[in-house]
């Protein structure tokens, strides 16, 4: 296997580890507010991002999952059946090829996104110019119609809304709120990157989780900021139904936040208010620092383990060994199934029993004094 290749494996195996730890330090600790949450992904994606740089010494030497070497037993002759060059040539082609191609759709939505604005007219609005003089920032109002507010642009932002959000002054104030509450907080450019990256890992289940996490924790974040702004969380509420009603799913890419799924999560969200003591906060996140602690310890010895275990059969091992953990990977249908009926974050979660489940069956192994020696199992 290039050593490319067998990087990037080593590093996907990281990530997913620390999504899980994230996930499942969130779910124990019944961290909900979105502010931490927040934080927390964002901490997730930097270390995960610190872990693909070599020169940090924190990735998982290639050497170490040789997982696609396995040797062939034929009689008394053994040969090693290898990924060969031009194979891993061809998968990272092949990774490239896509991402590019998925960067390119991302341009021409962004593009066609910045048409629409073009196209629509520019309204004198004292509320939208008195509410973001109250937010500290300048913008600028865009109506089109059928559209879902959303808003692009760091330089110069733009705020999207439809004509019929203007018919109403505190319904309109509610979604100047919102909007203008992401531009104070420049999220665009957080949105880009996660945009990007999402190109880029495209293959990684585990990067678009932490980018659906960022975006919903971002959302609530601001939801809170604009309700308290509005000095009615009532009102806004009932303002985010009715533009989610008034707005077809698919009009955009931007009110995907608005579909079923987004939508009463951050209901939920913001009916409930939250009061995190500090001393909860403190261990919540004392708690997340030991998991990715401990993350970075786990992957060498996993496999160290195992090719100490195979002896002279460590190709095979490792071969089966990564097999057995590619396999799940056939209940792809029930994962999207478990998404839809109980949401990302229990789907997640319930992987933490498998991780829990496997960590147990180590301890009935038995390993020998030498090498040489048998392996014995016990049960």
């Amino acid at each position: 296997m290039s050593e490319v290749l067998a990087a990037i494996v080593a590093w996907s195996m990281q990530a997913t580890a620390l999504v899980i730890a994230t996930t499942t330090v969130l779910a124990c600790a019944r961290v909900r507010a979105p502010e931490v949450r927040l934080r927390a992904w964002q901490a997730t994606a930097l270390v995960a991002f610190a872990a693909a740089l070599p020169s940090r010494g924190l990735l998982v030497r290639p050497q170490a999952v040789e997982a696609l070497t396995i040797d062939v037993v034929s009689g008394p002759s053994h040969a090693a059946a290898t990924l060969g060059p031009g194979a891993a040539g061809l998968v990272l082609a092949t990774l490239g090829i896509v991402a590019s191609v998925r960067l390119l759709i991302l341009v021409a939505g962004w593009s066609r996104l910045r048409r629409s604005a073009n196209r629509g007219t520019q309204p004198a609005a004292p509320l939208f110019d008195r509410t973001a003089e109250e937010l500290g920032v300048t913008a600028r109002l865009v109506v089109v119609d059928g559209a879902a507010p959303f808003t692009f642009g760091r330089r110069s932002p733009i705020v999207v809304v439809d004509r019929a959000v203007l018919a109403d002054d505190r319904t309109a104030r509610a979604v100047f709120l919102h909007e203008l509450s992401h531009v104070a907080r420049g999220d665009c450019t957080a949105v880009v990157v996660e945009a990007i990256a999402s190109c880029v890992l495209w293959f990684h289940p585990a990067a678009w989780w932490v980018a659906r996490e960022l975006r919903a924790a971002r959302e609530e974040v601001v939801d809170r900021m604009a309700a308290g702004l509005l000095g009615s969380r009532r009102e806004y509420l009932q303002t985010l139904l009715a533009v989610a009603l008034r707005t077809p799913e698919g009009t955009s890419a931007v009110p995907a936040l608005l579909h079923r799924r987004y939508l009463a999560r951050r209901v939920r969200a913001l009916a409930s208010e939250v009061h995190m003591s500090r001393r909860h906060t403190v261990c919540a996140l004392t708690l997340l620092a030991l998991c990715f602690g401990f993350q970075q310890f786990t992957e060498g010895a996993f496999w160290a383990g195992t090719m100490f275990v195979a002896g002279g059969n460590t190709g095979t091992a490792t071969g089966v060994l990564n097999t057995g953990g590619n396999l799940p990977g056939l209940l792809a249908p029930l994962v999207g199934y478990m998404v839809d009926q109980l949401g990302w974050l229990t789907t997640f979660a319930s992987g933490a029993i498998f991780a829990i489940a496997g960590a147990a069956l180590w301890l009935f192994v038995r390993l020998p004094e030498k090498q040489g020696n048998a392996v014995s199992c016990t049960g």
